[in-house]
């Protein structure tokens, strides 16, 4: 799950939604921690399965790559994994149950209430508001009010623990930190890895030279080389939109 950013930063970067298409980010919770322990190695399936629907959605393959290692560090590769409380009505009904304290639920989902109270003041959300405010969930450890953010208002925030939602959420998050000047300062997958959560982080080299330990940790255990990291990822207009990673995965019938 991600830091918080300070409150002067929401109004930026709500303005910010409809020209790159940044998410907001979830609060209460480290960076490198995944929105629910993971027993065991990570799922090696769903590492795949990232790879697979980027192939069919048209997504660069090295930009699946730099999800698999963001899906590592965020979920262990499981779509149908979150943080929020497991007797929230809210809840995703195919969501493995959250091994979070209930601490960490309660406050996962109190930031996904205070991110659904923001965006409603100028959007309109489809279905009823408890399926927005449950928490955080999905490859990527989305808050899912943001995942209306990325994807429409009009849908159904449970796509988020589907492996189509969860990874057209991701696809939309990262073109939105491509478009923030830090990126473009330092167009590197490090740079993105160490803004992925807190964007403003991508314009100190110093900061994202922190990071660096805990990406390469990632790579070696998925058998990435360590010179990924430095690599310029494929420019931003190759990358599809969220919703049509999700169109394209939907007609093909990969929502499940």
């Amino acid at each position: 799950m991600w830091k918080g950013v300070l409150d002067k930063m929401w109004g930026w970067v709500l303005g910010s939604l409809a020209t790159v298409g940044i998410v907001g980010i979830a609060a209460g919770a480290k960076a490198d921690e995944g929105s629910e322990p993971v027993e065991g190695p990570p799922s090696t399936g769903g590492m795949a399965k990232i790879h697979e629907m980027a192939a069919e959605a048209g997504v660069p393959d090295d930009i699946a790559t730099f999800l698999t290692i963001i899906a590592h560090r965020e979920s262990g590769g499981n779509h149908n994994v979150g943080l929020g409380p497991n007797d929230h009505p809210g809840r995703p009904p195919t969501m493995r149950r959250s091994r979070g304290k209930a601490s960490a639920q309660q406050n996962e989902a109190r930031a996904a209430r205070a991110a659904y109270k923001r965006l409603s003041k100028k959007h309109d959300f489809s279905f009823d508001r408890d399926r927005w405010t449950f928490g955080s969930a999905g490859y990527f450890g989305m808050l899912i009010p943001y995942v209306g953010a990325q994807l429409g208002y009009d849908v159904d925030p449970w796509l988020v623990v589907t492996p189509a939602g969860s990874f057209a959420s991701g696809v939309a998050f990262l073109r939105g930190l491509m478009g923030f000047a830090g990126f473009r300062k330092h167009p590197t997958f490090l740079a993105l890895y160490t803004g992925w959560g807190v964007p403003g982080r991508m314009a100190s080299l110093a900061k994202i030279e922190k990071r660096r330990k805990s990406m390469d940790r990632r790579m070696r255990a998925l058998g990435i080389s360590p010179s990924f990291a430095d690599r310029r990822p494929s420019s931003r207009s190759t990358i599809p939109k969220g919703r049509t990673v999700l169109a394209r995965l939907m007609q093909g019938g990969d929502v499940a």
